[in-house]
């Protein structure tokens, strides 16, 4: 705290002019500290407030580019899902088809098995004989 106000009581008391000066100038002197040290708070408040927007904008730009990273791969999660949906989709076709193709081969080994005299019962091939 500023010692101003001590003296300005001993400017006004000051009864000789050598104490009248020696007061003025003491006072003068406590101003100039005052402000000096004022000054050089605001210079290092200034100091630390640009510092702390610098971070800021810092932080805000990291940010920036966080989200648009996660957008990014969240387009690329999305066109994956949807290649897969699609190869799975393909996938089914195919097996339905071989589904399809087993059936009618079955029948077709079926048919052959009956001209050559075999059967499959159980699992197991047999073969018919025929006696004349």
């Amino acid at each position: 705290m500023s010692k101003i106000d001590t003296f300005l009581q001993q400017i006004l008391a000051a009864v000789y002019g050598r104490d009248v000066r020696g007061s003025i100038h003491d006072a003068i002197e406590q101003c100039y500290t005052d402000v000096t040290n004022g000054v050089t708070l605001a210079e290092t408040a200034a100091g630390k407030a640009n510092t702390a927007t610098s971070n800021a904008n810092s932080a805000t730009s990291a940010a920036n580019t966080a989200t648009a990273n996660a957008k990014t791969a969240t387009t690329n999660a999305n066109n994956a899902a949807s290649a897969a949906n699609a190869a799975a989709s393909t996938a089914t076709k195919s097996a339905n088809q071989c589904d399809t193709a087993v059936a009618g081969l079955s029948g077709q080994v079926s048919n052959l098995f009956g001209h050559l005299g075999l059967t499959i019962v159980d699992g197991k091939l047999c073969v018919e004989v025929v006696r004349e």
